[in-house]
């Protein structure tokens, strides 16, 4: 696939990240090969602490290395309320309870562990719908080349401009 986990599957864990919880302001990352080394010649496993607005520390960690396909998941905790992402399904938890804010469509082509956004992503595109700029992306892509850049510098923290 010309990549390893950071680049191929686990970029969107970090879109998500920025998209829900604003930009990513700095990253201490690192990645390894520590299961597939006979397999890939690439990282199967990333972790890095973020830093988001107000010294918000966000936990990070990927691989492919696991035992069986899963969906990605996700907490984030604010103030009064959790997001929280597994299963397909993305809630909003508070002292009141769970709701759930969006979940997955179970007809999407592909593997289970897929999800349904990139079939979302392309029918907005062709219906006149939101279709993410470049500008949207720009935070959680310089965010990943800062992830590896910190990689590369035994998890020096990089700051993201």
């Amino acid at each position: 696939e010309g990549g390893g986990v950071l680049i191929n599957q686990a970029v969107h864990l970090i879109d998500l990240i920025s998209y829900l919880a604003g930009d990513i302001k700095t990253v201490r990352g690192h990645i390894s090969n520590n299961t597939l080394q006979d397999v890939i010649e690439v990282e199967d496993t990333a972790d890095a602490i973020f830093t988001l607005a107000k010294n918000v520390n966000v936990c990070y960690y990927a691989t492919n290395g696991y035992s069986s396909n899963l969906p990605m998941r996700l907490e984030l905790q604010f103030e009064n309320a959790l997001l929280r992402y597994a299963d397909d399904v993305l809630y909003r938890v508070d002292k009141s309870g769970a709701k759930i804010i969006a979940k997955n469509d179970d007809k999407h082509p592909g593997k289970d562990y897929w999800g349904d956004s990139h079939t979302v992503v392309i029918d907005n595109f062709y219906n006149g719908g939101k279709f993410p700029t470049i500008a949207d992306a720009k935070n959680s892509m310089t965010a990943l080349f800062k992830f590896y850049e910190s990689a590369k510098n035994n998890g020096k923290e990089m700051i993201i401009e």
